[in-house]
């Protein structure tokens, strides 16, 4: 089961029904290259033969796969436990296509890289039509966000799955409606590679903004999304993988999905050890014994205001 985000629907059911079934993930092919996206060398927008346009990442030679993988299986991971995700799909660029805009397949940022045939990653690109999407929103605007709790969803999923990069969200209203829904997006700092007792976890994986986090109701927020990966975990794992295009998949998948699933068992102590260590500033020695312990949520409460 999957929440993704549904252009032919409504803000209102789309997140109301939230649980849509996995969509076949059949390979589209793109018609029209429109540009790059600033900021971003290896993403453009694009064009497809269903009509709809898309985000398209790792474009280039020896970041394709990985990115494909990581984007791919984040994406489905937060779809599956019912946070709001941009739809993807797999997309195949042809040579004619890329060969008719060759100045346009250029990466701009002067590494002489090009976009190059083959299967990518591509997210459904979203504001079309009457709605509109903000990539940041005023800090006075967070409590207009209907799906706010997600962002305690998002950081528990991030943690689980040893992200580390900060988190990302695009935020979406209908014409003229003042509430707003958090739609995540980008999956790229996920780990693939085992992790070494002699490397430290990454940083908490938090949106930048912090004060998007709800302040009430935390622990228990947390301890719901901790408790729906217990639960539903390794079925989601393996329902993601499953829906890997086979360009992407190697011979370590396998050793990653268990690596993903053998978390879970200890992901309070995860979650909680990397909200401690934030709250607690940058005392290494702090940090190193809240992430060793055995914690509990009780008390940890106090840290939050």
């Amino acid at each position: 089961m999957a929440g993704w985000w549904d252009q032919s629907q409504s803000t209102e059911r789309c997140v109301e029904k939230r649980l849509v079934i996995f969509e076949n993930l059949k390979v589209i092919e793109a018609v029209t290259l429109e540009r790059r996206i600033s900021g971003a060398s290896s993403c453009i927008f694009a064009e497809a033969c269903d009509g709809f346009k898309y985000v398209v990442k790792g474009m280039e030679d020896g970041s394709r796969a990985r990115i494909a993988f990581r984007e791919a299986f984040g994406t489905s991971v937060f779809a599956a436990l019912g946070i709001l995700v941009p739809a993807w799909r797999p997309i195949y660029f042809s040579n004619a296509l890329i060969e008719a805009h060759e100045l346009d397949c250029l990466d701009k940022s002067g590494t002489g890289k090009r976009i190059l045939p083959g299967i990518h990653f591509a997210s459904r690109f979203v504001g079309e039509d009457h709605r509109r999407a903000y990539e940041r929103i005023p800090g006075s605007w967070y409590g207009r966000i209907r799906n706010r709790t997600d962002f305690w969803g998002g950081f528990v999923i991030d943690q689980w799955l040893n992200s580390s990069h900060p988190r990302q969200s695009l935020f979406l209203s209908e014409e003229d409606d003042l509430e707003l829904w958090a739609l995540f997006v980008s999956h790229s700092g996920i780990s693939i590679e085992p992790e070494s007792p002699t490397v430290p976890l990454p940083d908490a994986c938090f949106y930048p903004d912090g004060r998007v986090y709800p302040r009430t109701n935390v622990i228990s927020s947390i301890d719901f999304w901790i408790d729906k990966i217990r639960r539903n975990g390794e079925e989601v794992v393996q329902d993601a993988l499953t829906a890997l295009h086979p360009a992407w998949r190697t011979s370590s998948i396998p050793e990653f999905g268990e690596r993903v699933v053998g978390r879970i068992s200890q992901l309070g102590e995860r979650v909680y050890g990397a909200l401690c260590a934030e709250m607690k500033g940058d005392s290494m020695d702090a940090v190193r014994s809240v992430r060793t312990s055995r914690l509990h949520p009780v008390g940890i409460s106090a840290l939050i205001r």
